[in-house]
């Protein structure tokens, strides 16, 4: 009974051993996002998956970026011999043989393995890409290369601004002519009254403003005094004359009579005469005098 149970156990586990041959390979997913280039290194050691990050120029910088260390063939700068140490035995002097060497393989980003036409250090991996290394005669690594999406943004994407609205245009007016002030009392301005223009014609005759009448000045008033005086007094031949010429009488006393008479109208006749004088020269005085200030007031 025990013999059976241990067959069986066996079977079972050569059963799941098979199965777990047989099951896919497993997939590469060092890069969780584009940022990066997968790398997957396969040997009869095992299989490591690292990421490159970034945007490494060439499939050596993805290896040297992903941790690995290398040693290229020393006649062939440009071949690869040795990854992590591994194989030990090769001295690295010569290019590898067919049977054992670093097989260079690529792939897109959900994409499968392309063997490599060129070397490894020519070969520039594009980000969220993979590549592959295989020792042996030149398989493909049996791990799947990575499927990774692109990142997601970190800034929200910038809204649409609106259109910026037309502004309006702005007309421009003629400055007016400024208005003459003149300064009122008590601080206030007020407009001064429009003058309106001299014509060209000539100004009619001004009436001359009114004045008081002057008194005539003491000059005139002597000299019409004076004149008055010589009308008014008779030079002694003209008494003569006016008594040489009155009749005589033969009576002494009408006689003198009658020449008291005539002397006394002759001297009132002169007196009027004199006042008449006076009269028109105080006139022609006035009338001078306004004369030279209408003259003087234009």
């Amino acid at each position: 009974m025990l013999r059976r149970l241990l067959s069986l156990g066996a079977a079972t586990a050569l059963g799941a051993a098979a199965l777990t041959g047989a099951a896919a390979p497993a997939q590469a997913a060092a890069c969780s996002s584009t940022n990066g280039v997968t790398v997957v290194v396969q040997s009869s050691q095992g299989t490591q998956v690292r990421c490159a990050s970034g945007d490494p120029s060439s499939a050596w910088s993805a290896l040297q970026s992903a941790g690995f260390s290398l040693t290229a063939v020393q006649r062939f700068p440009d071949a690869l011999c040795r990854i992590d140490g591994y194989p030990a035995s090769d001295p690295c002097v010569n290019m590898p043989p067919a049977s054992a060497y670093w097989s260079f393989w690529h792939a897109p980003n959900g994409g499968s393995w392309t063997y490599s036409q060129v070397g490894i250090k020519g070969w520039n991996p594009k980000p969220g890409s993979s590549v592959g290394f295989r020792f042996g005669s030149g398989s493909a690594p049996s791990t799947r290369p990575a499927t990774v999406s692109a990142p997601a943004p970190t800034t929200a994407a910038p809204k649409p601004t609106a259109a910026p609205k037309p502004t309006p245009r702005t007309t421009t007016k003629a400055p007016s002519a400024p208005r003459p002030t003149s300064q009122a009392p008590g601080g206030r301005t007020t407009a001064a009254a429009p003058t309106a223009p001299r014509s060209a014609a000539a100004p009619g005759p001004s009436a001359a403003p009114k004045r008081a009448a002057a008194k005539p000045s003491a000059s005139a008033s002597a000299s019409v005094s004076a004149s008055a005086s010589a009308t008014a007094s008779p030079s002694a031949s003209e008494s003569s004359d006016v008594v040489a010429a009155a009749p005589e009488g033969t009576d002494g006393g009408s006689g003198g009579s009658s020449a008291g008479a005539t002397d006394g109208s002759s001297l009132g006749r002169l007196l009027g005469g004199g006042a008449l004088l006076a009269g028109l020269a105080s006139a022609v005085a006035v009338v001078g005098l306004r004369r030279r200030q209408a003259a003087a007031s234009v």
